[in-house]
């Protein structure tokens, strides 16, 4: 419901803003497939970075840095 009222990006920016990280980054992490989560779609493609602060990017690449997304070719970055 959210998301038809507010749209992917401002739910997004709304995820991004709070201070920790959301459950669901940590559920995708134990699955091993982090590159769905919206901070890699986020990151992966530069396409978005317009669509979000500098610092809303940033926050975005801090999580996945900190669950060892770039680490050993586990995403296009």
């Amino acid at each position: 419901q959210l998301l038809d009222e507010h749209g992917g990006v401002e739910i997004a920016k709304r995820l991004l803003a709070t201070a920790a990280p959301q459950t669901g980054l940590f559920g995708l992490y134990t699955l091993g497939i982090l590159n769905e989560s919206m901070e890699a779609v986020i990151c992966d493609n530069p396409r978005f970075h317009a669509l979000f602060t500098q610092n809303e990017v940033s926050e975005a690449r801090k999580r996945l840095e900190e669950l060892g997304y770039f680490e050993k070719g586990k995403s296009t970055d």
